[in-house]
């Protein structure tokens, strides 16, 4: 039989508890093998405590170990104006939350798989928000690929009217990275090259190249790895 452990997520107040087969968590992840072992874990209680992390993106990362697909509930189509609440638990934010988690935990096939879900979702969506770019810029570092992707997405559909009105809700680190692209690159308006090549004709490959983090695939990844919805019970 397998042994199980539990993954206590978020702190006293909200916690939330998952079991999980000990060694399916730790094959698939690094950072639990490391945590399962004697001296990290009591035997007696084979807990291990995530008091920092959002436990829908937990249950989504421990869906996609157990099936290697990720499975998000359906939400309803955000609108401008959503609260800082909604733009984290619209896709958008969880898959931006689930790729961080992931580089966390020593997951890099999880990573693009966050980064493939993210990428088909912003199709023909809204631009991601300032409470979201913001949120990328603070948990990750300077080089990362979710970085250069949002930077990339925002190249595409913020206009200069954007900028000019919503400009003082966005980190500055990330105005000084999009100004430094339009200086370098095209007058406003434009759709970037580079975007273009992301939804292109399948098969180019270029996502890939250019978002996918080593380790995670083989480098000639030619589609997206989709995302499923389920329906919430009522």
């Amino acid at each position: 039989m397998h042994k199980t452990i539990t993954i206590r997520v978020g702190k006293a107040v909200s916690q939330n508890n998952f079991t999980v087969h000990e060694d399916v968590i730790c094959a698939a992840s690094p950072f639990f093998k490391a945590a399962c072992k004697p001296e990290w874990m009591k035997p007696e209680e084979k807990v291990v405590n995530l008091p920092e992390d959002d436990a829908e993106v937990i249950r989504i990362m421990i869906y996609w170990i157990y099936h290697d697909e990720i499975c998000i509930a359906e939400v309803p189509t955000l609108v401008k104006g959503c609260t800082i609440i909604e733009n984290f638990s619209s896709p958008s934010g969880l898959f931006i939350k689930l790729y961080v988690a992931a580089q966390k935990y020593q997951m890099p096939r999880l990573q693009n798989a966050a980064i493939d879900a993210l990428l088909y979702h912003q199709y023909n969506q809204v631009p991601l928000n300032a409470d979201l770019i913001t949120w990328v810029y603070e948990n990750t570092a300077p080089d990362d690929k979710l970085r250069e992707l949002n930077l990339l997405l925002a190249r595409q559909c913020l206009s200069a009217t954007n900028l000019k009105t919503h400009g003082k809700f966005f980190c500055v680190e990330f105005l000084l990275d999009m100004t430094k692209a339009f200086v370098e690159q095209r007058e406003l308006g434009d759709i970037d090259p580079s975007v273009e090549s992301l939804y292109g004709d399948e098969g180019s490959g270029d996502f890939c190249r250019m978002f996918h983090v080593k380790d995670g695939c083989d480098g000639e990844c030619v589609a997206f790895k989709l995302y499923i919805e389920h329906t919430k019970e009522k």
